[in-house]
């Protein structure tokens, strides 16, 4: 667990690092994908350096193992709760939506605009959206949602709620997860630009939903509205997208590598399983006493 723990924190930093290097959102969101799927990829041999990290880790960690594993689990049990309640919300609001067409249902909960659902996907516009923009933000806003859902967003984000269950307690999985919302975000925006939308007329949009206080975004959905830094989402919007450059593509290929690497490095160290750990390092002193110790000279034979 410490090691793995440590893998990932060293995965998300590089990634993170390497995210603001880069230009397009679509090349960055492909770099934070890659780091999630990163954290779900078995083991397969043992680093030197991240053994070398484990003990050192180990060496100064409470020795009160039972306690400390205690706590791991009621945590991932908190989380998972938390989870499953986030799904039974949405749920809920689903089946008491109506339904305006295409794919498109009306809700008169606090929420969104939002896309929900990975396999029965469906937009959900609060009714206050209705009266608050007009058809033609309403349309802007539903091809916004309609990227969410043709980009397999939603897999990605329920696959990082997995990896926040599993590692809640490594504050790395949670920066990695407020990236992967915001950068999500940035991807929509560029993607309804390329559509053809005017970029003022989004920006109006985005600023009339945000004003309008369209209910708090949900974590287990595409919020249009999401909870994002609005000045610089703005300004990212009405500035013209520059593509990565080779450069900024060799980076991202070389972090990518780098995962990988990490990732084939995050096996633990194998042991006997027949020895305690107890009995390993007795025996490991023991063979170290012996290298060091001198070998006997030979005695001299007796002379006849």
């Amino acid at each position: 667990m410490i090691a793995a723990s440590i893998r990932i924190a060293a995965i998300v930093a590089g990634v993170l690092l390497a995210e603001r290097l880069l230009r397009d959102a679509r090349s960055r969101y492909r770099l934070l994908i890659a780091a999630i799927a990163g954290m779900f990829l078995p083991p397969l041999f043992a680093a030197p350096w991240l053994e070398r990290a484990t003990n050192a880790t180990e060496a100064i960690a409470p020795r009160n193992v039972p306690l400390f594993t205690l706590i791991y689990v009621a945590g991932v049990v908190v989380c998972s709760i938390r989870f499953v309640l986030e799904l039974r919300a949405i749920a809920r609001m689903r089946s008491r939506c109506e339904p305006l067409g295409d794919g498109v249902l009306v809700s008169d909960d606090d929420c969104g605009p939002l896309a929900t659902g990975i396999f029965r996907p469906a937009i959900i516009l609060p009714r206050r959206a209705l009266a608050s923009l007009s058809a033609d933000e309403l349309q802007i806003v539903i091809a916004h949602e309609r990227i969410h859902i043709d980009r397999r967003h939603l897999v990605v984000a329920y696959a990082m709620r997995i990896a926040q269950i599993v590692w809640w307690f490594n504050p790395f999985v949670a920066l990695l997860a407020k990236a992967e919302r915001r950068v999500r975000e940035e991807v929509c925006d560029e993607l309804v630009i390329d559509e053809g939308i005017a970029r003022d007329a989004y920006c109006e949009t985005l600023l009339r939903a945000t004003a309008a206080g369209l209910g708090e975004p949900i974590l287990l959905a595409a919020a249009f509205a999401q909870t994002h830094p609005l000045a610089s989402r703005l300004t990212r919007i009405m500035t013209t997208h520059r593509r990565d450059g080779r450069i900024a593509k060799l980076v991202t290929l070389a972090v990518a590598i780098a995962i990988v690497i990490t990732q084939l490095g995050a096996a633990p160290p194998i042991h006997s399983p027949d020895l305690s750990a107890e009995d390993e390092r007795r025996i490991d002193a023991i063979d170290y006493f012996a290298d060091d110790s001198p070998s006997p000279s030979p005695s001299p034979s007796p002379s006849p």
